[in-house]
């Protein structure tokens, strides 16, 4: 008897696949017709410069640049397919990894590493964590650093579009830790209660020391959780470019004509380091998926993938050198941008911050 049965629930459903590991489509697998030759290529363009991004910062890191980089390596299929699924006017609320939807978008590397690094480039002026970009010219709202709190500003903006008569959607990204904390319960119960345009994209840690969500509930997956709520629940491997691309796609598409909120729950391995793959992770590595399919369909070769990675370790190389050489954010910036006026309050903490900066 399984561990489910003992709780008294039923077993998970098999997650929504297209393309196996070996990156051949499964038996009568009809994969999205949006994702053609050129979609495939420009995709893993993207997904592959997340992976040297990542590689490239996790060093900076450990070298002591800034004191954190949470990498995407793993994941890059849930959060690119995801993203492919939207339409320009659609906002993102990111947790912790998806700043690589804005680059999909126009924003550019040098935004996301002056970030980082918190210096005079950093249009944020140091006041994020790093990798916590917001990019409102891309639709990305700014993260929050508090666990879950990012759903429930996702569900205002939706009621908020609803107001305005706007058919845009929201694609709100978080992890299955997040489903624990209230205030995901409450996002989950107002847009299921109003039949929100959001679309809600559990990106789920599968791997070794991850989140251990069957101690926390009763329910034996993500998707499942939130169907009380009156939201549907939709599984897939998240290793799948095909099968992220096509369940969110249906799930915005099912929000833009008012049908109401729908949860994907992707199933990832993550790598906390970039450097860790090894041959046993290989099989849950989604780049090294979609390139067995590119190169059994001639769109890509060993030849072209290395030269973009040589590439794109180049162009980082280069952003990461300007950055390094680039001045911390002034302290006294801390008072701009509270109000449109400095008030006297402001002011005189301003004064005080600036007296303490001369003597020290």
């Amino acid at each position: 008897m399984t561990a489910a049965r003992d709780r008294g629930v039923a077993g998970p459903a098999e997650p929504l696949r297209r393309v196996g590991p070996d990156g051949v489509p499964l038996p009568g697998a009809r994969l999205p017709e949006e994702l053609d030759d050129a979609a495939v290529v420009e995709l893993h363009g993207f997904m592959l410069q997340q992976r040297v991004l990542d590689r490239a910062m996790v060093a900076q890191m450990r070298a002591g640049a800034f004191h954190r980089y949470p990498a995407a390596t793993g994941q890059e299929a849930a959060i690119f397919g995801a993203g492919w699924a939207l339409s320009h006017q659609d906002w993102v609320f990111p947790s912790l990894r998806e700043h690589g939807v804005a680059r999909m978008r126009g924003s550019t590397i040098d935004e996301l590493v002056a970030q980082c690094f918190a210096n005079v480039l950093d249009h944020h002026k140091g006041r994020q964590r790093p990798t916590q970009l917001g990019a409102p010219e891309q639709q990305l709202a700014s993260p929050t650093a508090a666990l879950a709190t990012h759903l429930l500003h996702a569900v205002g903006a939706a009621r908020g579009m609803g107001v305005r008569g706007s058919n845009a959607v929201v694609l709100a990204f978080h992890g299955a830790a997040a489903t624990g904390r209230g205030d995901a319960h409450a996002a989950f119960h107002q847009a299921g209660r109003a039949r929100l345009p959001v679309v809600f994209m559990c990106v789920r840690n599968l791997a070794p020391g991850s989140y251990p969500f069957e101690r926390h509930t009763r329910a034996a997956t993500v998707a499942d959780r939130v169907r009380p709520y009156g939201i549907r629940g939709v599984r897939v491997d998240g290793a799948d470019v095909f099968a992220v691309f096509e369940a969110t796609r249906d799930a915005v598409a099912r929000a833009r004509r008012g049908a109401g909120p729908t949860l994907v729950e992707a199933l990832t391995w993550r790598l906390e380091d970039p450097a860790g793959a090894d041959e046993g992770w290989r099989v849950h590595d989604p780049i090294a998926r979609l390139e067995a399919y590119a190169r059994r369909r001639g769109v890509l070769d060993s030849e072209a993938i290395a030269q973009a990675t040589q590439a794109l370790e180049g162009e980082i190389d280069d952003v990461l050198a300007i950055n390094a050489v680039q001045d911390p954010v002034a302290p006294e910036t801390l008072f701009d941008d509270v109000l449109a006026h400095r008030s006297w309050a402001l002011a005189e903490q301003a004064e005080e911050l600036d007296a303490a900066l001369r003597s020290s």
